[in-house]
């Protein structure tokens, strides 16, 4: 309904680059995940990080949804990567990040706010 925001003429198109963005959001997501899954036969990504893509997509369509996913996940990687290096630098150990869970949906609202605010350049 907000047509500026999708940069479409009518609240219509805005609607449908919407819809659009929720559909291929979640559905490309939950069809990776159902892949990912399937091979490492546990959980993988939690419910609520799709539902908070499928949010994503309805507000920045479904290329502000791809770009979330994937900075989204270059943010986590640097982010959790210097953390990890600076607690080995301070704590002079190995580290076993490999068990533990880090959530992704903070990072993908970095990715999102990132591409609300500069992402219509790209």
């Amino acid at each position: 309904f907000f047509p500026k925001l999708h940069t479409e003429r009518d609240a219509f198109q805005s609607m449908l680059v919407s819809i659009q963005g929720v559909c291929w959001g979640m559905g490309g997501l939950v069809c990776f995940i159902s892949f990912v899954e399937f091979f490492l036969k546990k959980e993988a990504m939690g419910f609520g990080d799709i539902k908070l893509v499928g949010c994503i997509g309805a507000f920045c369509g479904w290329k502000g949804c791809l770009f979330s996913i994937l900075a989204g996940a270059v943010v986590g990687t640097l982010i959790v990567f210097t953390w990890g290096f600076i607690q080995w630098i301070l704590q002079k150990k190995p580290l076993a990040i490999r068990d533990k869970c880090v959530t992704f949906a903070p990072f993908l609202s970095i990715a999102a706010v990132f591409y609300i605010f500069f992402g219509w350049n790209f």
